[in-house]
């Protein structure tokens, strides 16, 4: 409905006038309708315009005004505080060491790894044809976990994080898979 004056609209299907608060065309019966807009702030429109024109500076390559590009920046600041961004690496200096030797290929892989890969893969096509159901409905749960176990016996935590980052060196996919399965065997947390 166009807004026609202030007590009436027109119909966009079939033209005929309507009162505001009726919600169908008596003579069509739609009742969709376009309320008319609020006018804009002069202010919000000038704001609008001036980040377009930036926005247009920086897509063509063109130097952004000094004053629009601080303006543009301390909104930022505003909403995410400094330009400048820490990482902070919260990993343990153990794993850490392992992820580098890992990374270098400096490490022999483990034997476990080829089942686990194996294991994995199968699991993934399972979880993929079933829907990704809960990790205990998959047929390879115990299998993956008595690996884990086993792991945990031999070496530990360090040892399950070690063929951890073989198998997520291998396909990482398969490594956020693992991580669920070996939840809270040993000292493993997911």
């Amino acid at each position: 409905m166009e807004n026609i004056t202030g007590d009436h609209k027109k119909c966009v299907f079939c033209g005929s006038l309507v009162l505001k608060g009726i919600l169908t065309c008596p003579k069509c019966g739609q009742s969709s309708f376009e309320f008319p807009k609020q006018p804009s702030h002069p202010s919000y429109d000038l704001r609008r315009s001036e980040n377009k024109q930036m926005a247009e500076g920086v897509a063509t390559g063109q130097k952004v005004e000094p004053e629009k590009r601080s303006k543009a920046m301390g909104l930022w600041k505003k909403l995410f505080g400094k330009k400048d961004v820490v990482y902070v690496d919260l990993r343990s200096p153990e794993y850490k060491y392992l992820a580098e030797i890992v990374a270098a290929a400096q490490d022999e892989t483990p034997a476990e790894v080829s089942q686990l890969l194996e294991l994995l893969a199968a699991a993934y096509e399972w979880g993929e044809k079933n829907r990704w159901p809960l990790k205990k409905e998959y047929p390879q749960y115990e299998q993956i976990r008595a690996i884990g176990a086993k792991l945990d016996q031999e070496g530990g935590k360090p040892a399950m994080q070690r063929a951890f980052l073989h198998v997520e060196k291998l396909n990482c996919s398969l490594a956020r898979l693992l991580s669920p399965f070996w939840h809270l065997v040993g000292k493993w947390q997911d």
